[in-house]
């Protein structure tokens, strides 16, 4: 279950911080 823990919250990092390249490079005409 830890294990498991783990991998989801690297799984949710790794998103955020895609998502926030994202939003840098398409800057204000992304709207979420």
């Amino acid at each position: 279950s830890k294990i498991h823990g783990r991998i989801f919250i690297s799984l949710a990092v790794k998103f955020s911080k895609a998502r926030l390249i994202d939003n840098i490079i398409i800057g204000d005409d992304y709207i979420d």
